[in-house]
């Protein structure tokens, strides 16, 4: 009987030593998930900015003026539709038209984009962008700061990557449902 004790106990105290020994996948400590996109020929760029600390910035620029110094095209992209809001925060600088809105993002949407991307394989992706000459578009990235550090990965119009997509899908979307204002 006391055998059995001594055995058992020294199979927990073996046991727990390999657990402790073992890797854990950690989650990393997010403190900035940003999506950075071009629009190519429809003339614009912007960059979404989401942080922990529940602060929200886009920034938008478009660089396909016309002779009045507005947008050329009118599309439906949420940078168009922050413009027709807000017109008069758009500044003209060298040749393009920028802006600079904020905005706040819940702990609970902050927490979600941190599931999408993990859900998503995002640690895993190679970090920036190949180019390999076929492209339609210019890329769009995803940066994110976790653990002191920053990693960028950026899609390639060639290949499909469904996971990526996924990612810039969920962040788009939120910068579309974010009510923002100007400074």
């Amino acid at each position: 009987m006391v055998r059995k004790r001594y055995s058992l106990l020294f199979s927990l105290i073996m046991i727990s030593g390999i657990v402790a020994c073992v890797p854990r996948s950690r989650v990393p400590n997010i403190s900035m998930i940003a999506l950075r996109g071009q629009t190519g020929l429809l003339g614009q760029s912007f960059r979404i900015e989401f942080r922990r600390d529940g602060t929200a910035s886009i920034e938008c620029s478009f660089y396909n003026l016309n002779d009045e110094k507005k947008p050329r095209s009118d599309f439906k992209l949420l940078c168009d539709d922050l413009y027709r809001q807000f017109p008069e925060s758009f500044r003209l600088n060298g040749n393009q038209l920028r802006s600079h809105l904020n905005g706040s993002v819940t702990a609970e949407k902050f927490v979600e984009l941190s599931q999408t991307l993990k859900a998503n394989g995002y640690f895993s992706m190679k970090d920036g962008w190949e180019f390999d000459g076929r492209m339609d578009a210019p890329p769009d990235f995803v940066e994110v700061e976790f653990d002191g550090t920053k990693k960028e990965v950026g899609d390639s119009g060639a290949t499909k990557n469904e996971p990526f997509s996924a990612i810039k899908r969920s962040l788009y979307e939120l910068g579309k449902a974010t009510k923002w204002v100007t400074k």
